[in-house]
């Protein structure tokens, strides 16, 4: 698990462009024909991370939503028409940060079994953040 935690503690330091190309990096030099433990903590943990930050991105493009359906009532409301509440809807925003948030642990736990502390994994998390396009 060296190579893996030293691979995720060089990401943190270095510069990406996208969280593909970070996600990336978790692989390097441990992709092999020979299956190991660690290559396998490596793939679920690129996995992991690339789908984190699509799950994050999720959760703003729902929030999003929620704030232009909520802006349109205000607008009813001020212009004394008729709402209708059945049209915010928070379903996709819940199932979002639930996904998210099964992610995040299934990371830092990989993190964990590579050896890093919980301020490194916080750092990856930061970095993976930076990286996400919030208005795509």
């Amino acid at each position: 698990m060296e190579q893996l935690k030293t691979n995720i503690l060089n990401l943190v330091s270095g510069e990406h462009e996208s969280t593909y190309s970070l996600a990336r990096q978790v692989l390097a030099g441990i992709e092999s024909e020979e299956v190991t433990a660690e290559s396998k903590t490596a793939a679920k943990l690129f996995n992991a991370i690339i789908r984190w930050a699509d799950a994050r991105k999720d959760i703003n493009d729902s929030l999003n939503s929620l704030i232009r359906v909520c802006e349109e009532h205000k607008q009813l409301v001020q212009t004394n028409r008729s709402i209708h509440a059945g049209f915010v809807q928070t379903d996709n925003f819940y199932r979002n940060t639930a996904t998210a948030q099964g992610l995040q642990d299934e990371i830092h736990t990989l993190c964990w079994i590579a050896g890093l502390n919980t301020d490194q994994i916080g750092k990856l998390y930061n970095q993976i953040s930076s990286l996400i396009d919030f208005n795509k």
